[in-house]
């Protein structure tokens, strides 16, 4: 997994925390993975002239950091995700020979790297779907189905499929889009994204209700459209007399320099923003909060294959109600009644469903709170999902 990073980074922990506890049950595990875009990663991740990789040990699993190029631009963000698979390819000594290699999208090349390497050691290739690429990328415009980006992506994606000895995926709608690509039920795994509990405290203080806080942890990105915040902030002030409500921005993207010179044009003391933090440090300055927005991009891949989101099931594990804004095959937060669903893109909305929250007695914000809790808690726990991970290894070694 080209993104992933240890427990102590600031996003992409699934692969980390399934490490740490398959290590605890006797299992060996390395992660592939490279400190690039990661900024925490990259000014402490440090190569050797002429290495292209560096090991990292955490606990008890190992983390094999591949050297790429940084990268600004989409052609330079090509090159790099190319540059990863080559590497990885040239990066194996020194380990012993293993069993099972899972290879694990967002980008194919990633998991091309994976399915090459399971074929030159003779062994099982997984095949884990985060996202669906190129598919997601027509949805984000970035590219047409005409696009040669689109067909060479397509091919790498059909390549994946016809090598792949299982496929885990983590969006619950997709097994209908599998099974049209011949892919038998046996052959597909369901395992969601989750919570390490063991981060979490068991029980969070109430806040103080001087004044609301919703915050946002996450990516400031396209996706993400961040800039529906700041218009719900801009409508609080000037259409419900500026109520003591404040909304909390914690993280960084290529989108947060536009919305910072939004907040300040528009003078808007009811907006923060804050740099990223760990996932260690999010469950502590969580207990500041009084609830979460969760927020993306209305986009049609969403509706037809679903969410499994880390930055929500986090939201839940920290017991505070959560504002939806998201089309989805999926809505954990009506499952579990653990907050409020509004449409995406709507600032109105939005601004309606935070009074809406901070109108609420401490009792019933509790109680929404909980019931995320206990149901993210019962669903997506990553110490017992391993457990379902580990079965599917087994059953192929």
């Amino acid at each position: 997994n080209h993104y992933a990073v240890p427990l102590s980074g600031s996003s992409g922990t699934r692969h980390a925390v399934f490490a740490k506890y398959l290590a605890r049950r006797g299992n060996d595990v390395t992660i592939f993975a490279s400190p690039v875009p990661h900024s925490d990663l990259m000014n402490k991740v440090k190569f050797r002239n002429g290495t292209l990789y560096t090991d990292r040990i955490y606990e008890n699993y190992r983390f094999r950091f591949i050297k790429t190029p940084s990268y600004v631009s989409n052609v330079q963000r090509i090159v790099n995700m190319i540059s990863y698979r080559r590497n990885v390819l040239r990066s194996t000594e020194y380990l012993d020979k293993p069993d099972v290699i899972i290879g694990s999208s967002v980008h194919l090349h990633a998991a091309d790297a994976g399915r090459i390497l399971a074929k030159r050691f003779k062994i099982p290739f997984i095949f884990e779907i985060r996202d669906i690429w190129p598919e997601a990328l027509i949805d984000i415009g970035i590219v047409g189905r005409m696009h040669p980006l689109y067909k060479y992506l397509r091919n790498i994606e059909l390549r994946l499929y016809k090598s792949a000895d299982h496929i885990i995926t983590l969006l619950p709608g997709l097994i209908p889009y599998l099974q049209n690509h011949g892919i038998s039920d046996r052959d597909i795994t369901y395992i969601p994204n989750g919570i390490d509990s063991s981060l979490s405290p068991e029980s969070y203080v109430k806040q103080s209700r001087k004044e609301f806080i919703a915050m946002y942890f996450g990516a400031h990105g396209p996706m993400n459209q961040l800039e529906t915040l700041v218009k719900a902030a801009k409508i609080l002030r000037s259409d419900y007399n500026n109520p003591p409500i404040k909304i909390h921005l914690v993280g960084t993207g290529k989108c947060k320099p536009d919305l910072v010179r939004m907040k300040e044009e528009n003078q808007l003391e009811n907006i923060i923003f804050s740099d990223p933090i760990s996932k260690r440090e999010l469950f502590i300055v969580a207990q500041k909060s009084n609830a979460f927005i969760f927020h993306l991009r209305d986009i049609s891949i969403l509706r037809r294959y679903g969410i499994s989101s880390n930055k929500l099931y986090d939201y839940m594990l920290c017991g505070r109600p959560i504002v939806f804004a998201c089309h989805s095959y999926n809505n954990p937060v009506d499952e579990a009644n653990a907050g409020v669903s509004i449409p995406p893109n709507n600032p109105n909305a939005l601004a309606n469903a935070l009074i809406q929250l901070s109108d609420l007695d401490d009792n019933n914000l509790q109680k929404m709170g909980n019931n995320g809790r206990k149901w993210v808690l019962q669903n997506h726990n990553l110490a017992i999902l391993v457990m379902k991970l580990e079965k599917v290894i087994n059953a192929l070694i």
